[in-house]
């Protein structure tokens, strides 16, 4: 059993509710569901009593998460000790992040770093996206973390740590905001769209949604475009249309901002670490280990 699995079911157990954990998770709802699925099937027992309005963990659910606990503080613990081996290292990394990711995977992230490697210092710098992308190539920072659709770039090494589902996020007043499932690409047809004209080098996710978009011949009814991300949530308001995003953190949009998953079991892409190929800095590979530490 992958110990990916043991850190899902215990976040379930501890919020009791389907919905929120796959949110803390960055998965789709039915994703989640299949896993414990999974996991019951391995085991051979149910570990989760579920009705419409209550959810209990089973005499084995209560064994399973006692034994996980044990399993993964000592997992834990083998990892901070081969951390410890690499701890002499020193020197900087300059890490480029996303503004609003911060408090969210960042964070995870920048805890393992100065808790297994003290003796480097790491300096986090904040980016929208095409600023980011620009101050990797020209040599500002040293290694990126950012949402990454399109990883066939002959620039830069990538390594992916998690994955992400594309957002359709519309005003509070929109059709789409009566459900909570999922929406299905073909949905879209008709719909004015929030357009970003900009297709970058690296972090190319519009270039992954345009053939989405394409794959499923859809047609809209106006394409408006945006400049910054930042007029996104206005202008979904003055528009009435939709903005499609590789974003796994909803939460930087205010109260009028609504969100559904896009076909979470059929597209998605990756938050990753990024840097400069052939770049030997050996400081990256202290940031892979807590990135590994963080999200094994």
């Amino acid at each position: 059993m992958k110990i990916s699995a043991m850190r899902e079911f215990l976040l379930l157990a501890a919020n009791k509710n389907y919905s929120k954990t796959a949110e803390q998770l960055y998965m789709a709802q039915s994703a989640l569901s299949r896993h414990i699925a999974a996991m019951e099937d391995e085991l051979g027992v149910q570990l989760i009593q579920r009705t419409k309005n209550s959810f209990q963990l089973t005499e084995a659910g209560e064994i399973a998460a006692e034994g996980f606990e044990k399993i993964l503080k000592q997992y834990q613990q083998t990892l901070n000790s081969i951390g410890a081996l690499s701890s002499h290292v020193s020197g900087e990394l300059r890490l480029g992040i996303l503004y609003y990711d911060i408090n969210d995977y960042v964070a995870v992230i920048r805890d393992a770093f100065h808790r297994c490697f003290p003796e480097v210092k790491l300096t986090l710098l904040s980016y929208q996206p095409e600023q980011q992308e620009q101050a990797l190539l020209n040599g500002e920072i040293d290694a990126a973390l950012s949402y990454v659709s399109f990883l066939d770039n002959s620039a830069v090494s990538v390594f992916p740590f998690l994955k992400t589902s594309f957002l359709v996020l519309f005003n509070k007043e929109h059709r789409f905001a009566a459900s909570e499932e999922p929406i299905k690409v073909s949905e879209l047809n008709g719909e004015k769209l929030l357009d970003i004209p900009v297709s970058h080098q690296i972090f190319d996710t519009k270039r992954q949604i345009s053939q989405m978009l394409e794959e499923n011949q859809i047609s809209f009814a106006e394409r408006i475009p945006v400049v910054n991300s930042d007029e996104v949530p206005m202008l979904l308001e003055e528009t009435g249309a939709v903005y499609i995003a590789a974003m796994v953190n909803p939460k930087v949009y205010p109260d009028t901002v609504s969100w559904r998953l896009l076909e979470p079991d059929r597209y998605s892409g990756s938050i990753s670490a990024v840097w400069k190929k052939g770049d030997n800095n050996p400081l990256l590979r202290v940031l892979i280990s807590a990135i590994k530490i963080a999200y094994s």
